[in-house]
């Protein structure tokens, strides 16, 4: 029902009663408040004036009693003359607002209500489902019932599982309705504690929501306002960007380039567009024709992408799509496809030092991807056919398991952390000396190759990662000449201790009196390291290397020692975690560079993942997209160049890649 005042022409009052127009044939002014309390009972309260004084007043209480649970009933304003067509007109104010003037306590709000934008340690994120979390308590001395809408820019959105809400009197009720994905940038929430809908005339029914009643609305009991931002996550991993680039930052390395042959590192880092802007492209595939003009790769690096030119619904050869199915009969099947991006003369070399000092990231990229536990095993996140390194993996395995499912009745560990990966790009690399000692004289350089790719990686804890990095890392695993060197924090015993710059050789006492180091030694400390050139995966000195000797530079502002330490090895790249271990015939990696060619990196391009590079770096789409090789001097030898990152078994592809893009990642080494 609705009770509705008008004022007569004639100054008389009528009073609206249940649609029944009441008349007051006075001609005196009067006003008169009408209230429809949510109970059933109904108030009137009359005053009514003739020139300036009081001349009667007038009260009207009616109260009926039912039974059972009161029939509630949005309102709808009965206008004579646009009977049953209005809108749901709330009678008692939201939570919140000022009441009218005069009001007193029956317009006070009957509810309160909060809301606010579920953020959790990473959410929410764009194109993906949030919610919002809301908290609505009765202020009132009577029973409320009613059901919690919510608006996301004015977006109504609906809960999976929406239900009634009935409060007692100071009674809270706190809950969550899910949100469709948003763009990145600034939300506004809206939510409502209202009764459900009931109208007695015809009324619009809202086009966007066919299945809802032929009403909109309802007696509000509360409403709160809310805002919150979506974070960006433009490789839709379902890590935040931010996050992602805090991490790279946070954990990046303290790179140590080294000092052999009476030379500095001849081969600087460079970056991948720049190296392909300096380079040809060869072909060894039938149907992909070679560009030997610099000149048209300078121009337009992404050729190399998509060489032949293909349509979007054609086969982009040189870029990893779903498109290219390994298992598919012929060469041009196989991935990465035999196209190379040649070096030339300028590009091998990389960029000049002093440009790479300034930027102190030139040709890094980072990787970032949240996995479980038990994917840890997973054969695409650690080196091919390497015994020691799945061995390791799996006691890592058990060891993360037990801290974060305890026995779990026996099922994999699905527990969230986070994999981290810098991943730097060279020109060239010239691994052996030159001629290899003990080979009649054959020339290292059979197994130089052009371009060169290196990594170290980590495995951190997400919900310490930023509170207390230093106790967050859980793993770091190094790589050089395709053996991986990992150090496990949670295997026992580990002594530490900060070394001084007395305690190192004269050529690296600079290095450590510019950062303060701190070693960690594993159960394997002490054990002697020297690596063969060939079966190094399967030596006792290899097993020797796991769990041995890990070092941690202290972060400059944060005081927390956080940076993985890598030894550059001259020529090769290779990335060791300490200058005290052998690899016959390779360049030194004792990370004692007379130039000062040592930086904590500073935050690499965070280039995203397969199928998703990052949006706005520019490098992204060839870090994790590019099919062939980089680099082509080699390629007829053993020693090949490098295909990119994610066709490396170090590269974690993100667990919820398409699978069909997923098959197109090789199985097996691909050479």
């Amino acid at each position: 029902m609705h009770w509705r005042y008008m004022k007569r022409h004639d100054g008389g009052v009528a009073i609206n009663l249940d649609n029944s127009i009441i008349p007051y044939e006075g001609r005196d002014s009067m006003s008169l408040y009408l209230y429809q309390l949510w109970e059933p009972r109904i108030m009137l309260r009359g005053r009514i004036f003739a020139n300036g004084r009081i001349f009667a007043a007038l009260f009207v209480l009616c109260i009926y009693l039912l039974l059972g649970e009161p029939r509630v009933a949005a309102q709808v304003t009965a206008d004579p003359n646009n009977k049953g067509t209005g809108t749901p007109t709330p009678l008692i104010q939201a939570g919140g607002s000022p009441p009218p003037p005069g009001c007193g306590l029956v317009c006070e709000p009957p509810a309160t209500m909060t809301i606010s934008l579920s953020t959790g340690w990473n959410l929410p994120l764009q194109g993906q489902t949030a919610w919002a979390d809301y908290v609505v308590r009765n202020k009132s001395s009577r029973t409320l019932s009613g059901v919690v809408v919510v608006t996301l820019d004015g977006q109504l959105m609906t809960d999976a599982n929406p239900h009634t809400i009935t409060l007692a009197p100071d009674q809270s009720s706190s809950g969550q309705v899910w949100l469709a994905p948003a763009p990145a940038g600034g939300v506004s929430l809206r939510a409502q504690y209202l009764t459900l809908p009931q109208c007695t005339g015809p009324v619009t029914r809202d086009p966007s929501h066919p299945g809802n009643p032929p009403c909109t609305g309802g007696q509000l009991w509360a409403e709160g306002f809310g805002s919150g931002a979506v974070y960006p996550d433009g490789d839709m991993d379902g890590l935040g960007d931010n996050f992602e680039n805090q991490l790279l930052q946070t954990y990046a390395p303290l790179l140590l380039f080294s000092y052999d042959h009476d030379s500095e590192e001849i081969y600087a880092p460079i970056d991948v567009i720049d190296f392909i802007r300096g380079s040809t492209l060869v072909s060894k595939e039938s149907d992909v024709s070679s560009i030997s003009d610099n000149a048209t790769l300078n121009q337009n690096p992404g050729i190399v992408l998509n060489p032949t030119g293909a349509s979007a619904h054609q086969d982009a050869i040189g870029t990893i799509n779903v498109l290219q199915q390994p298992l598919g009969a012929g060469e041009t099947d196989r991935v990465p496809r035999p196209i190379y991006v040649a070096e030339s003369s300028k590009t091998k070399n990389g960029a000049d030092w002093t440009s790479v000092m300034n930027a102190k990231n030139v040709g890094l990229y980072g990787h970032v991807v949240m996995l479980n536990v038990a994917q840890i095993l997973d054969n695409a996140g650690q080196p091919f056919d390497d015994p020691v390194a799945q061995s390791e993996n799996r006691l890592l395995y058990d060891e993360l398991s037990g801290i974060y499912c305890g026995a779990n009745n026996g099922q994999p560990c699905d527990a969230s952390i986070i994999k981290i990966e810098y991943w730097q790009f060279f020109g060239y690399s010239h691994d052996l000396e030159d001629p290899i000692p003990g080979t009649s004289g054959i020339a290292a350089d059979v197994i130089d190759h052009g371009g060169d790719w290196c990594t170290v990686q980590l495995y951190v804890d997400a919900a310490k990662a930023f509170t207390q990095p230093d106790q967050a890392i859980l793993a770091v695993h190094h790589f050089a000449h395709g053996l991986r060197f990992g150090f496990d924090m949670q295997r026992q015993p580990i002594a530490s201790g900060v070394i001084t710059p007395a305690g190192v050789s004269d050529g690296l006492k600079a290095a450590f009196q510019q950062f303060t180091i701190k070693q960690f030694q594993g159960p394997q400390a002490g054990a002697t390291v020297n690596l063969p050139f060939e079966n190094g995966k399967t030596t006792q000195d290899y097993k020797n290397a796991q769990n041995n000797i890990l070092q941690l530079a202290q972060d400059p502002g944060s005081g927390k020692f956080v940076h993985p330490v890598v030894y550059v090895e001259w020529g090769g790249h290779e990335f060791w975690p300490t200058w005290g271990w052998k690899f016959e015939f390779a360049g030194k990696h004792g990370g004692d560079s007379k130039k000062s060619y040592r930086y904590i990196v500073q935050a690499p391009l965070n280039v995203g993942e397969v199928g998703n590079p990052m949006p706005g770096v520019e490098q992204a789409p060839f870090v994790t997209g590019f099919a062939g090789f980089w680099g082509y001097y080699g390629w007829e030898n053993h020693n090949k160049p490098p295909q990119g990152p994610p066709l490396h078994a170090e590269w974690l592809w993100y667990p919820g890649t398409d699978p069909t893009l997923l098959e197109v990642r090789p199985t097996q080494p691909p050479f």
